[in-house]
């Protein structure tokens, strides 16, 4: 519910959203440097939400510009 309201997504957006977010980074964050740990996960999660991110593409510069990685290494992650 919280994720609909602050990004206005559907419940399908939503729910998948959550349900893969922390499968996928775990999945990704083995294959790249530097590790991010869960806290630091959880706070970008958080980030997300409060930022108002709305669409997949201002999420995906929203990881590169606090992170510094490229493009699609910051992809891979939000995704």
């Amino acid at each position: 519910k919280y994720i609909i309201e602050q990004t206005g997504w559907g419940l399908k957006e939503s729910k998948d959203f959550v349900d893969n977010f922390f499968e996928r980074r775990d999945k990704y964050l083995e294959s790249i440097k530097p590790i991010i740990t869960n806290d630091e996960a959880k706070r970008m999660l958080t980030a997300f939400m409060k930022e108002g991110i709305k669409s997949r593409l201002e999420g995906v510069k929203y990881v590169k510009d606090i992170t510094g990685w490229g493009l699609i290494d910051s992809k891979n992650f939000f995704e």
